[in-house]
Order: C-alpha cells, then structure tokens, then sequence
C-alpha cells in the first residue's frame, strides 16, 4: 500500500524509500494495531527490517539494511520541519502536542516537510 504503490520518482533513492516505509509504520502503529491486538509494537528499526525482508523489490538490499537505516535517521534530522502556534479565539490558551514515546517532551505542531511541499501546506496539514 505504501511502498509498491507509490511514483516511481520516490523509489529512486532510500531516502525516500524508507519515509514511505516510515508512514507504513505510523499506519501499523496507529491503525493495524488497534484493530488487531495481538500485533506487538515495532520500533522503526524493526518494522523497517520485517518490511526488506517482506517486500521482493527491497530484498536484494537486505545484507545493507544498517547502512541504509543509519543513513537515513542522518538524514532525517536534516529535513526542514513546519508548524504552527494554534491559539483559542480568547489568545488566552494554545494548542500543544506530546510524543507518545517515554520521556517526549510537549511542544506545538509541527512536522518534516514534504518534497517540493510550501511552507504553509506543511503547517496546515500537521
């Protein structure tokens, strides 16, 4: 659903590929869980290895995965993220966002910017 189906242009580089990979795991965690309790969570880590190993096209990569992966989480950091301070009619309280994970800290919204997406797009939809 994530991968397979998604332009050719976002298989050109596994930078790209793993963001489709790390929506997948968003949806796994976020959706498949819930409807099937017996699914354990993943990290990304894990969820991208079960996904080289699942999917044909990302196989032959397999004996490169922790290069890929570590590429990758280095580049993440690098990519611009967007938000937006979200404030009551009032201008009296805002809205802020909390990880899920142990020891997330609270801050506003905000997310990684897609490719070729503007500023305000990014904002409006995190």
């Amino acid at each position: 659903r994530f991968v397979l189906n998604c332009p050719k242009e976002d298989l050109q580089s596994f930078e790209r590929i793993l963001f489709l990979i790390e929506y997948a795991h968003w949806f796994y965690e976020d959706n498949a869980m819930e409807q099937n309790p017996n699914l354990k969570s993943l990290s990304l880590r894990e969820f991208t290895s079960l996904m080289f190993q699942s999917c044909a096209a990302l196989r032959p990569y397999i004996a490169h995965i922790d290069d890929i992966y570590k590429d990758f989480t280095s580049y993440k950091v690098r990519v611009p993220v967007t938000g937006a301070i979200i404030l009551d009619e009032s201008y009296e309280r805002c809205l802020l966002v909390k990880g899920w994970k142990a020891g997330a800290s609270w801050s506003f919204p905000r997310g990684k910017k897609g490719k070729d997406e503007e500023d305000h797009i990014c904002a409006m939809r995190e």
